[in-house]
């Protein structure tokens, strides 16, 4: 194995935890303890506290150093083995990192080596990891920019990052000794290395400068605070981006015009002057579509002329795959230029080569929006969007074009390859998503025309096995799961998907993608699913500007609402128990529809999706009723809310549920306050848990209202998300003890535990937050 971490990424480690020589000898957890009693009360870096002096900031940085890079290494790798002098450069002021590498695969080598009291030693090992992740979580990283706005020192953001990513190399080496050893993971004791161990502002700023709003929140969300993958995508993903659209998409005192693209080598590109356009004859696409016949276009140069093909069992074509601000399209009439349509079939001419297609067309019939869905007519439109699936499952092969990935060259590792098609814009799209998965062969276009087969590359991937051991590399091929990878196959092959886990899938694809037109979202999802849904068109959204989709015109949320709700039931008719129970807790604004109440108004919600979110747990599918969605699920019933126990510091509640008070949670709104969460007397209450046990790590639930009781359903309203966890802090349960009893008896909460398969009816939900809560 080569090493587990290029340290390049970070830079030089200032060595800063000499200062105390007390601390050099104390333990981790001595030091955990010195943190909570004498550091954090003085220095608190998280809080943003204004006045904090320099001096305190390097203060801290050499005790977080202290404790959780070499007091967590020396944790891990042993006392008997640790010298922390051999781990400093000869100047005395930084870090040596190769002798850090040196070090951990010693460490690695010993525990292979050795069985004897390997399972004790691996427990306490990833005990002290999931202690030092929480801790960095919480003192180190940020989740947005302004978090960290008080905080701009580069040092303690350097000794920070070096935390994050040696405690993500260990968690991931940790975990590659239990796979190597064939040692059981014992339930409940075992460190998730894809989990990332945060990001420093730092690194969130220079993601901000490089990318565009929507690539940073897909990356940010697909790779989970996971800094060295982060690091890696910064890196290796090019200049920074000029803007989102790359100058193709031109705002004007309020007006949107569109300027097509050019070809790379075209000699108009630097002159100003245009090219004629050329398309297919409107009238003959249209009497195509009519017909339910798939249209092709065929570009001849010598002509120049667009010839329009009438898809045939056995016509050969390509589909182009594109960004729509990259200038591909034009939204005022089929035609485009002949610069491009010669560069297309130099494409399709190079794929057919590398596919080792027999007879490769220099002129080949393909497929585009731009030329082939009609413009002019809306009829003709509707149907065209309504049945494009057929056309990319009877295509031969997708293009995909992306201005970023033309402009870089392929990765020289498999890594740099897939965390570049990762970053590119292409992949934050929603219709790109549908193209992508149910195209047969998919081949992205880098510079100087290189193309690449997904297929290709993923054999590489697999035919590896020191790639798996990579961190950098698994983090990037979250781009293969989010473009359907696995569904895609079996689609191709005609294996049946799961209709439980389709939808899980999707959601998890869809939810950190966008779209210029919220009314196109319900249509994407359906052609993704292959349903061919007769949408309303009634509701004129172009008069609702940027504010569509965002719930403040009611016209517009309605006619969304509508739209959304014919697609979920369409879905469940054509895919019985499709919808997972794990919805009722996905966040965003609810459908304002009676029966409804617990769908989101919209997928793109830009909801972090971990691997163990409720939506993914298919033990059971949801039913959908005539009065709501039936769900099973464990919960509590809570009595006297009326008088809650508030802890107002904290924007939480606490209550009971043993007789002998020894057994606390504590909830929490995902969004709002505490406050807000009603509390009228008569009214009855109740948690729905995602979980069958909570333990101290928060859990997203429901706050309910009872509505009605039919034995043995409980029909509910949704009130709020909420978060909930088990209290653990001894000294916290005597005060809500002694809270308890000093209150009278019958005002105080406690909570009823219900079976774990309660049944639930969700109908309507009173809590609708602000788009994207």
């Amino acid at each position: 194995m080569g090493s587990p971490l290029d340290w390049d990424e970070i830079g030089a480690i200032p060595y800063r935890a000499r200062g105390n020589l007390t601390y050099n000898h104390l333990s981790f957890r001595a030091l955990s303890q010195e943190w909570r009693e004498k550091v954090y009360p003085w220095h608190s870096i998280k809080d943003g506290n204004p006045t904090i002096s320099a001096q305190g900031v390097k203060y801290v940085s050499a005790f977080l150093q202290a404790w959780l890079f070499f007091g967590l290494l020396r944790e891990v790798v042993g006392e008997d083995n640790w010298d922390r002098a051999s781990l400093i450069h000869d100047n005395g002021t930084e870090i040596n990192k190769s002798m850090v590498v040196n070090l951990v695969n010693q460490w690695k080598k010993r525990e292979l080596a050795s069985e004897v009291g390997r399972a004790g030693r691996l427990v306490r090992i990833q005990l002290v990891l999931s202690e030092a992740r929480t801790h960095v979580l919480q003192i180190c990283s940020v989740e947005d920019e302004k978090s960290d706005s008080s905080l701009e020192d580069a040092e303690y953001n350097t000794i920070a990052l070096s935390l994050m990513v040696l405690g993500e190399m260990l968690s991931n080496l940790t975990a590659r000794i239990l796979e190597d050893s064939g040692q059981r993971k014992a339930l409940g004791w075992t460190v998730d290395e894809n989990r990332g161990w945060g990001q420093t502002g730092a690194i969130l700023r220079s993601m901000q400068r490089k990318w565009s709003p929507e690539t940073v929140h897909m990356l940010r969300s697909s790779l989970r605070g996971h800094a060295t993958a982060q690091l890696y995508a910064l890196r290796i993903s090019g200049e920074e981006e000029k803007g989102d659209n790359e100058g193709q998409v031109i705002k004007n005192q309020g007006s949107v015009s569109y300027e097509m693209a050019h070809w790379e080598g075209c000699e108009h590109r630097e002159d100003g002057k245009n090219e004629d356009l050329v398309g297919p004859d409107e009238k003959q696409l249209g009497e195509i579509i009519q017909k339910g016949k798939i249209p092709l276009v065929k570009y001849t140069s010598a002509t120049n002329k667009v010839e329009l093909v009438e898809y045939d069992v056995g016509t050969r074509y390509a589909i182009l795959s594109h960004v729509w601000s990259d200038g591909y399209g034009n939204p005022s009439e089929n035609k485009t230029r002949p610069c491009l349509l010669a560069f297309y079939n130099e494409l399709f001419f190079k794929a057919q080569k590398i596919l080792h297609r027999i007879d490769p067309d220099p002129e080949l019939p393909f497929w585009m929006d731009t030329l082939t869905i009609p413009v002019r007519d809306p009829t003709q439109r509707k149907q065209a969007i309504k049945t494009m699936h057929r056309s990319y499952t009877h295509a031969d092969f997708t293009i995909v074009l992306d201005s970023r990935l033309g402009q870089m060259q392929v990765g020289h590792s498999y890594a740099e390859t897939a965390m570049k098609i990762f970053s590119s814009r292409w992949m934050s799209r929603l219709w790109t998503l549908q193209e992508a998965y149910l195209s047969k062969k998919l081949i992205f276009k880098f510079q100087d025309t290189e193309l690449v087969d997904l297929d290709l590359l993923e054999g590489n991937y697999l035919s590896h096995p020191t790639l798996a051991e990579s961190m950098v590399a698994a983090k990037a091929r979250k781009y293969y799961d989010r473009l359907l990878g696995w569904q895609r196959q079996k689609r191709i092959y005609n294996v049946r998907i799961q209709d439980d886990s389709l939808l899980p899938s999707i959601w998890e694809a869809v939810q950190w993608r966008t779209t210029s037109h919220p009314k196109h979202e319900t249509q994407a999802l359906a052609t993704l699913f292959q349903l061919e849904v007769d949408f309303p068109d009634g509701f004129d959204h172009f008069q609702c500007g940027e504010d569509c989709g965002k719930g403040i015109h009611k016209p517009c949320a309605d006619d969304l609402d509508h739209r959304m709700k014919l697609l979920l039931e369409s879905l469940y008719d054509a895919y019985p128990g499709s919808i997972p129970q794990g919805m009722i807790f996905l966040p965003g604004r609810r459908l304002s529809i009676e029966g409804f109440g617990w769908a989101p108004s919209t997928w793109m919600v830009g909801h972090e999706v971990n691997h163990d979110d409720p939506i993914f747990n298919t033990s059971q599918a949801a039913e959908l009723t005539f009065n709501g969605l039936l769900v099973r699920y464990p919960g509590f019933l809570l009595h006297s809310s009326e008088n809650r126990m508030y802890l107002e510091n904290e924007n939480s509640f606490v209550f009971s549920r043993d007789i002998l008070l020894l057994e606390w949670y504590a909830v929490r709104p995902v969004e709002g306050s505490c406050s807000a969460i009603p509390r009228t007397k008569g009214s009855e209450f109740a948690i729905i848990s995602s979980r069958d046990t909570i333990f101290e790590d928060r859990e997203i639930a429901l706050l309910v209202e009872i509505k009605r009781r039919r034995h043995p359903k409980l029909h509910v309203e949704i009130l709020s998300r909420v978060w909930i966890w088990r209290e653990r802090d001894q000294s916290r349960i005597h005060e809500f003890q002694k809270r308890f009893w000093d209150q009278k008896a019958d005002a105080c909460e406690y909570g009823e535990s219900l079976n774990p398969d309660q049944l639930w009816s969700i109908g309507r939900c009173s809590w609708q937050p602000k788009e994207g809560g």
